[in-house]
């Protein structure tokens, strides 16, 4: 068994203050030790983000224009876990058809970032990514899913801010998929437990959550995590009487492969 968090931790580095970055790094120290979790990811950080003894450089920026990346650390000492970008194979190679969405069949004319490979967790492989926030989201989420599913035979996990929710995504992924399978939700798992977005002005949205490959173990969940326990227990006030303010606005999620 496995556990680990993702956090979309709202553009984390030095720009962000200093505040932002003590504060995020106990938070997950404690979010660690409450539920017993092996790493966590993030996204939305950039060069200059330092976390415990792990400094993370522009290996880990996979966005096309910009400074906004990925970052992944171990408990309980923050060391880096490596990370590794997937080249999304063209639209018309995945789904044997034509992209029916403006832009084209080229995966970077489409998405703003790129997917990256974070290693078997559980004895399954994670993937981690950050969707575009548009309209594309779901078109997105579906192309990268197809071609995780195609790449590891079924067996994989898609983990991330995808920026659509669950129902969207099964929607799309069958228009996508519609010359080979118009019923192609069924060979993923949709794993989410509740809203994580927009943690500052009041919950609204699932964006943060995982997809598994057909061939994993039904035995993948997902939870958001309450900020609320773990900035008590290291007796922090945030500002404004919100927990999430003082850090992103989205909470984190733990994903557990059983």
């Amino acid at each position: 068994m496995a556990k680990f968090i993702f956090w979309n931790t709202q553009h984390l580095g030095a720009g962000s203050g200093t505040e932002k970055g003590i504060v995020l790094e106990s938070v997950l120290a404690q979010i660690f030790h409450d539920h017993d979790a092996d790493a966590a990811f993030l996204c939305e950080v950039t060069s200059d983000t330092v976390l415990g003894d792990a400094t993370f450089s522009k290996s880990i920026h996979y966005k096309k224009k910009g400074a906004l990346g990925y970052a992944g650390v171990a408990a309980p000492d923050f060391d880096a876990v490596a990370l590794e970008r997937f080249p999304v194979p063209k639209f018309d190679d995945v789904f044997a058809a034509k992209s029916h969405r403006k832009g084209g069949n080229e995966f970077t004319r489409q998405s703003k970032r790129m997917v990256v490979a974070a290693g078997n967790w559980g004895g399954v492989p994670i993937y981690l990514y950050h969707a575009n926030a548009s309209y594309r989201a779901a078109f997105v989420v579906s192309w990268v899913a197809a071609a995780l599913y195609a790449e590891e035979d079924g067996k994989f996990i898609l983990v991330g801010d995808l920026n659509c929710e669950p129902s969207q995504f099964k929607s799309e992924i069958d228009l996508c998929a519609r010359e080979i399978d118009p019923k192609f939700h069924k060979q993923f798992y949709r794993c989410y437990g509740g809203d994580t977005h927009n943690a500052r002005t009041g919950l609204s949205k699932t964006y943060d959550w995982a997809i598994a490959g057909g061939e994993v173990d039904p035995g993948v969940e997902v939870t958001a995590i309450d900020l609320t326990a773990a900035l008590r227990a290291l007796n922090l006030v945030p500002k404004n009487g919100n927990p999430s303010s003082v850090l992103s606005d989205h909470l984190p999620i733990l994903v557990t492969v059983e």
